[in-house]
């Protein structure tokens, strides 16, 4: 066997050798696809859960800003003579919204007037 014909089982090694070899390749190219195809998916996956969350979100702050235009319209808050307790009012409203940490109101100089959790300005 010294560079003379090759055996038979060597022949059948090579054939399919040579066989798999295309095979390989092939798998090798369907699975790199497949990975960049589930890494697109899972970049779409993401992004539609963020703009699914912002979406969330913006109704959440859009319906207390709603809450907060609509209280400070409201002549109780505005006529200080119509409710002399506005501490016991504000401290009402957060027991009303619980998801509120409470509820305050400031003065036009910027200073707080009263509030769930603020002493009455003297």
């Amino acid at each position: 066997m010294d560079g003379g014909p090759l055996s038979y089982r060597s022949r059948i090694v090579r054939a399919v050798a040579l066989a798999a070899v295309p095979l390989m390749a092939f798998a090798a190219v369907v699975l790199w696809r497949d990975a960049r195809a589930e890494e697109s998916r899972t970049a779409d996956d993401r992004i539609a859960l963020a703009r699914a969350a912002a979406l969330l979100t913006e109704a959440f702050i859009d319906g207390q800003v709603s809450t907060v235009q609509t209280l400070a319209v409201t002549s109780a808050i505005t006529d200080p003579t119509l409710l002399p307790d506005l501490p016991t009012h504000m401290q009402r409203l957060a027991a009303e919204n619980p998801e509120w940490e409470g509820v305050g109101l400031l003065g036009p100089d910027g200073v707080a007037v009263g509030g769930s959790a603020v002493a009455p300005r003297p």
